[in-house]
């Protein structure tokens, strides 16, 4: 069985760590990169390409609707399927990031369970019975 690739970008190093340490759980996922920032996430998708990108939007350098414009404008990285993490939920930017490709938000802290299912959802992939 096809795993479905995972890439985590969040500037939290612990939770990026503790994402890791999940997913690598999951029997269907692997996670292929991490980033701790916009601009690491933009030269790390140029070397992989995952089906399921989780982005966190408040990151330096480059944040989240960074990355997604980046993404859009770029003809040489494939653009993921993309679930955003956000700990603020303001409408203006759940709306613009769902203009610029986003997939799915979920707001922090969130069920790690949860979250698996999501990247499952917007992979095309089923939740394994």
């Amino acid at each position: 069985m096809k795993k479905i690739k995972v890439c985590i970008v969040d500037d939290n190093r612990e939770l990026v760590n503790l994402l890791d340490e999940y997913i690598s759980t999951q029997g269907d996922m692997e996670v292929v990169g991490t980033a701790h920032n916009g601009q690491d996430c933009i030269n790390l998708l140029e070397d992989v390409a995952p089906d399921v990108l989780i982005l966190d939007i408040i990151m330096p350098h480059l944040d989240g609707l960074g990355v997604l414009e980046r993404l859009r404008e770029s003809s040489h990285i494939a653009f993921p399927n993309v679930i955003m993490l956000t700990a603020f939920g303001q409408e203006d930017v759940t709306t613009k990031a769902v203009e610029l490709g986003a997939s799915y938000f979920i707001l922090k802290p969130f069920d790690m369970d949860h979250l698996a299912n999501h990247i499952r959802q917007v992979s095309g992939k089923a939740s394994p019975k």
